[in-house]
């Protein structure tokens, strides 16, 4: 295996390639699980959410449209191609915000958010359990 930072940046590369196609109606089932986790959740005014490997900011639209302005619903991602994307549809939001960052070293506080999710992207990170020590962390 590559070590992590390789890893990353492979990852990076590919994700920033598939940027502009993510959202075509192929990918409905990313959408399907991720409409499945969030219903799960019961996200209240001024929830702070954060989506994982956002890609295009599906989940991340949705939650702002269910905090109505309030809270805030923010994404991260290795790919700033997909960040791209996600940050063309956030006109009509305040309450979003899209980080590049890895998984592994989140540049939040501690205890940050009242939610988090990671609906498509766990199985591409070199190092899951420093994901996890950082999703306990924040």
């Amino acid at each position: 295996m590559v070590n992590s930072t390789e890893h990353i940046k492979v990852n990076e590369i590919k994700w920033d390639k598939r940027a502009d196609t993510y959202d075509l109606k192929i990918f409905d089932y990313f959408r399907f699980m991720q409409k499945k986790v969030i219903d799960q959740l019961n996200i209240q005014p001024n929830s702070r959410f954060l989506d994982l490997g956002c890609g295009t900011g599906w989940a991340v639209h949705q939650i702002a449209n269910k905090l109505n302005g309030d809270g805030l619903s923010v994404g991260i991602d290795i790919s700033e191609g997909m960040l791209k994307k996600a940050r063309q549809k956030t006109n009509a939001f305040k309450n979003i915000s899209f980080v590049k960052s890895s998984s592994d070293d989140l540049p939040f506080e501690d205890d940050y958010f009242d939610f988090i999710i990671c609906t498509n992207s766990f199985h591409h990170y070199p190092e899951p359990e420093k994901t996890l020590a950082e999703v306990k962390r924040v």
